[in-house]
């Protein structure tokens, strides 16, 4: 802040008379803004940029003004911030009458932010409470439909395929349920119950997609990985979205290695970052196996670099059947036959 807005900032804090020079001016816009304020504070609930605009306060004598915007009111001060990022209480006592009207629609706007904030929870809470009672009852009729397969004597193949047809039809009824509330923990259950239990088509499609799309963050999405790996487009999809350590990792990992099987070297500087990329920020986070993804990387990495046609073996030494220490790179040139054997 530089000096000159300080002393202007105290001016406005202490009072100072007023002169003709500087009186307060209300233009049409502000007598608008106060006016709509009173009658429909709703809209503030909705949309609070009013408040972050820039505008002019003034002290109570009209004669001192400075440039800030609105972060907060407090029930006997406001808080404002000024240009350079620096915040200031003022004591609502020190400023206008405009500008206390202003901090007091905002206090409204607030309260009524808070108000409908509170009834949206309550009311998500009890459409939460009421789309897990229905999803109790079609999952309870789900198994108890199951259980007559079981006992109506059908053959193996028989009962998969009807058991299948019961999986597809329950799905699209569960999908249905919380399709208006696709972020629910409701919703959650939902998609991983469709893919768990092998739905197909567009049922598990669905959910796959809608899962990543709202829960890639979600640890339950691990045990899925093998599902997801089916599809590369998918697998990166949820690598962009997820922040989450643990699948974060593993996805880089997988698709690392689904990459490194294609042995396309046109993907070798990919895959070589991508483990790189693992080695360096998920070492320590096991896969679903509980392996750590560190020592797989390194493996993989190893391999990719020195084991693929046309690249440069390792050298290596050993010894010859009498004892003569020898190395890889003494027969580079040489028409060499290797011949592997063992005794267990």
């Amino acid at each position: 802040m530089t000096r000159q807005t300080a002393q202007v900032f105290i001016k406005l804090q202490t009072g100072m008379p007023k002169t003709s020079e500087h009186a307060t001016r209300w233009n049409p816009i502000r007598w608008l803004m106060v006016f709509v304020s009173g009658l429909v504070v709703c809209c503030f609930v909705t949309d609070r940029t009013w408040s972050q605009e820039a505008r002019t306060w003034t002290d109570v004598s009209g004669k001192f003004t400075i440039e800030a915007t609105l972060k907060e009111v407090k029930r006997d001060s406001v808080v404002l911030t000024l240009a350079d990022g620096s915040q200031k209480t003022v004591p609502l006592e020190k400023l206008s009458t405009d500008d206390r009207q202003y901090a007091a629609d905002f206090r409204k706007a607030m309260l009524a932010d808070n108000a409908a904030k509170k009834k949206a929870a309550a009311e998500a809470k009890q459409r939460g409470e009421d789309l897990q009672d229905e999803l109790k009852s079609i999952l309870t009729d789900f198994t108890q439909r199951e259980e007559q397969l079981k006992q109506s004597g059908s053959d193996p193949a028989g009962f998969r395929n009807s058991r299948q047809r019961l999986v597809q039809e329950t799905g699209q009824h569960l999908l249905k349920l919380v399709e208006a509330a696709p972020q629910s923990d409701v919703a959650r259950d939902v998609y991983l119950w469709v893919l768990r239990n092998g739905a197909q088509g567009t049922e598990g499609t669905a959910a796959l997609q809608l899962l990543i799309q709202n829960f890639a963050d979600s640890p339950e999405i691990i045990p899925l990985m093998g599902l997801i790996a089916r599809d590369l487009p998918t697998l990166e999809q949820l690598l962009s979205k997820s922040k989450d350590k643990a699948v974060k990792g593993i996805a880089t990992f997988i698709l690392a290695r689904q990459l490194s099987d294609a042995d396309n070297p046109e993907l070798e500087e990919r895959v070589v970052k991508l483990l790189n990329e693992v080695i360096s920020k998920y070492a320590d986070v096991p896969d679903p196996a509980k392996r750590l993804l560190g020592p797989q990387a390194e493996q993989l990495l190893f391999a990719v670099e020195n084991l693929r046609i046309g690249k440069v073996a390792p050298d290596i030494v050993g010894s010859d059947l009498d004892g003569v220490a020898f190395k890889l790179s003494d027969y580079r040139g040489k028409v060499v036959v290797l011949d592997f054997w063992g005794d267990w």
